[in-house]
């Protein structure tokens, strides 16, 4: 009979210890933070443009748009392909038409002519331009080179580079303002993944606690 007691404790304690690994996995992939391409972008006529590009710690899944005919290319600083995707404008929209009386009477779909819309994509840290190409064969270029990383040694101090980041490209010199504003946006990006990563192995060893008072805890009690 305590043979039996200490086997189903035992495999109670396998069972914890498998959640937990699994968790710490996940937290650990987490916390390599992949980041991702917040594009805001208008739409009018058929003609794609930019608002603005920014660069986002990934903390969840991409919103994806569905796969159309607007297609988006992001190529390095050798002109590779690393990225590929078709989309669709979210242009059409649903109308409900309604009395006085606050009854619908009809509705449909409508395209919209202009709008602005988000489009999210992956990060690559070595990435120099994306393009846009529309269904008439029209390219928006965008330039992505202020968020590159793995640039250093091909003889040019891009715009992100420094001396002390790579001297191989750049020579000494006073750092920026500009460059100064990204380190501080850089480092509040971090420290904010480092709180949500914090906040999540805080979580996890409650979820430790709780488990391990059910498992082994209250039913010695009964």
């Amino acid at each position: 009979m305590v043979n039996h007691m200490n086997w189903h404790s035992q495999h109670k304690l396998t069972i914890l210890i498998g959640i937990c690994l699994a968790l710490t996995v996940s937290l650990a992939f987490a916390y390599q933070l992949q980041h991702y391409y917040d594009l805001s972008l208008h739409y009018k006529a058929g003609e794609v443009s930019l608002v603005s590009i920014e660069v986002k710690p990934l903390l969840e899944d991409l919103e994806t748009l569905p796969q159309g005919d607007y297609k988006l290319v992001v190529e390095d600083f050798n002109g590779k392909e690393l990225y590929a995707k078709t989309f669709v404008v979210p242009n059409t929209v649903i109308i409900d038409s309604f009395n006085e009386e606050g009854e619908s009477v009809g509705g449909g779909l409508q395209e919209l002519q202009e709008l602005d819309f988000p489009l999210q994509i992956p990060y690559f840290e070595n990435a120099k331009e994306i393009k846009i190409i529309s269904p008439k064969n029209k390219q928006l270029k965008i330039s992505a080179e202020e968020f590159a990383q793995n640039t250093c040694g091909d003889d040019v101090c891009q715009k992100f580079e420094n001396v002390e980041s790579c001297s191989k490209d750049c020579k000494k010199e006073a750092p920026s303002e500009e460059l100064a504003k990204k380190a501080t946006e850089k480092e509040a990006a971090e420290k904010k993944a480092e709180t949500t990563y914090t906040t999540l192995v805080i979580f996890l060893i409650i979820i430790i606690l709780v488990g391990g008072y059910y498992l082994f805890v209250k039913p010695r009690k009964k």
